[in-house]
C-alpha cells in the first residue's frame, strides 16, 4: 500500500509547477546516495563501530567540500535538519536565563525562534525581536543597534523563513562583538543563493557562524549543516553534539549532501543567478497583472522568493487551496519560491507564464488551467544544474 501511494505522490507531483520556497528537486545522484547500503550504517568519532574505513572518508570529504564552497575554515555536517542545527548553535553557546534575539515572526522570522513553545522556551532563554521596517521589509540597522546595546543579547540570530533582501549583517555584527556576543545566520532559505555567491556573505560579514537547511534553495537532501571560521566555537560544539543532540547521522544524508555540493562547485553560481533572476521577472509579472505582491524601493526581491501579501493566514490558505486545483503548488503565506522550476530548466519567459496562469486560476475557474499547466512543464523533465 506505501508503495502505490508513493508512485501515486510522484505522478501527482510531477505534474505540477511547485513554487514552494522551502523545497526543490534532488538530482539522481543524491537520490543514489540516499538510497544506498549507506542507508542502514552507523559509524561515529570515534570511532566504535567496525566496517567504516569508506563511511569516514565519505563523512570527512563532505565537511572539506563544505568548507570548499562557503569559504569556511570549519563545517559540521551532522545535524539530520536546520532546525536542529539552529538547536545545537543555541544549546552550545547560551545557558538558561541568556537573552538571544531573532527576526519577529510577523516580520518572517522563523517560527522556531519567534513563537510560544519554540527553541527559546525550551531551553528557558529569554527572547527579543529586531525591530523591523515594513517599508523596506528588513532589520531596521538603527533602531536594532540601539536595542542591542541596551539589553546586550548572548546570541544574535539573523535570516529569517520570508527573506526577500540581504540583511544589514556587518554592522549587527559590530555591535554583538563589541561586548562579547554571538552571531549565528540562519541561512536555510538562501543557503544555495549564498552557495552561488549572489546574495551575501555572512561568514566575510561578520557572523560567527551559517547554519541552514540543505534542500531550500540549496539543492541537496532534507538535513542540516553548520560553518564557521570560529575554530575555538566549532570545538566546543562538536564536542557536544554526540549523544546530545545527535547520535546516529543519517550517512546515507552525509553521502547525498557530498554530491550537492560536488553539483554545487560546478553549476552553483549559474543556478544561483537565475533563480533570483527568475524570481525578479516572476514578481514583475505579477505586479503587472494586479497581484498584492510586496515591493520595496530595492524592487520585488532580491532571493529566491516572491511575497503575495493577501493579509494573512486565512486568505492565504484559500489562495493555495485554489491554486492547488489549477496544479500550481504554493504555502498559506503565499511565499513563491522559484529554486524548483529553475532547477527544472525554466527561464524569465516561464515566469510570465506562470504568473498568467495564477492569475486565470485566481481569478476563473481553476480546473481550467491544469491542462495548461502541464504544457507547460511537459518540456522540464529533466533535472538542470547537476
Amino acid at each position: 500500500m506505501i508503495e502505490k501511494l508513493i508512485r501515486e505522490h510522484e505522478a501527482f507531483r510531477s505534474c505540477t509547477l511547485n513554487l514552494i520556497p522551502s523545497e526543490n528537486i534532488v538530482s539522481d545522484g543524491v537520490k543514489k546516495a540516499l538510497a544506498s547500503d549507506l542507508a542502514s550504517r552507523y559509524a561515529s568519532r570515534p570511532e566504535f563501530y567496525g566496517g567504516t574505513k569508506y563511511i569516514q572518508r565519505i563523512w570527512s570529504s563532505t565537511e572539506e567540500l563544505a568548507s570548499k564552497v562557503f569559504e569556511a575554515e570549519h563545517a559540521i555536517v551532522t545535524p539530520i535538519s536546520g532546525h536542529l542545527a539552529d538547536l545545537i548553535v543555541v544549546g552550545s553557546l547560551c545557558k538558561r536565563g541568556d537573552r538571544v534575539c531573532a527576526v519577529p515572526i510577523d516580520s518572517g522570522g522563523y517560527p522556531g525562534f519567534a513563537r510560544e513553545g519554540s527553541i527559546i522556551d525550551l531551553m528557558n532563554l529569554k527572547p527579543m525581536y529586531l525591530p523591523f521596517s515594513e517599508r523596506d521589509f528588513n532589520v531596521d540597522l538603527d533602531e536594532s543597534i540601539s536595542l542591542i546595546g541596551k539589553w546586550k543579547p548572548r546570541l544574535l540570530m539573523l535570516g529569517a523563513s520570508l527573506i526577500l533582501f540581504p540583511q544589514p549583517v556587518r554592522a549587527l555584527a559590530k555591535s554583538v562583538h563589541e561586548y562579547g556576543g554571538h552571531v549565528a545566520y540562519d541561512g536555510s532559505h538562501v543557503l544555495g543563493l549564498i552557495a552561488g555567491k549572489q546574495f551575501q556573505d555572512p561568514l566575510r560579514e561578520g557572523a560567527d557562524f551559517l547554519v541552514g537547511s540543505t534542500h531550500k534553495t540549496f539543492f541537496g537532501p532534507m538535513g542540516g549543516l553548520i560553518l564557521s571560521n570560529r575554530g575555538d566555537l566549532m570545538k566546543k560544539i562538536n564536542e557536544g553534539i554526540c549523544h546530545r543532540f545527535i547520535d546516529n547521522p543519517h550517512l546515507n544524508r552525509i553521502a547525498a549532501l557530498g554530491v550537492a555540493l560536488e553539483e554545487t562547485r560546478r553549476h552553483g553560481e549559474r543556478y544561483a543567478k537565475q533563480v533570483i533572476s527568475n524570481a525578479r521577472a516572476l514578481g514583475s509579472a505579477l505586479h503587472k497583472l494586479g497581484q498584492p505582491v510586496k515591493r520595496t524601493r530595492e524592487g520585488f526581491t532580491m532571493s529566491h522568493q516572491v511575497y503575495l501579501d493577501f493579509g494573512g493566514y486565512k486568505r492565504g490558505a484559500q489562495v493555495r487551496d485554489r491554486l492547488e486545483k489549477a496544479g500550481i503548488i504554493v504555502d498559506s503565506g503565499v511565499r513563491l519560491g522559484t529554486n524548483e522550476v529553475t532547477r527544472r530548466g525554466m527561464r524569465e519567459r516561464e515566469m510570465k507564464t506562470i504568473a498568467e496562469l495564477m492569475v486565470e486560476a485566481l481569478t476563473r475557474q481553476p480546473s481550467a488551467v491544469v491542462q495548461r499547466v502541464k504544457r507547460v512543464l511537459r518540456p522540464y523533465r529533466k533535472t538542470e544544474f547537476c
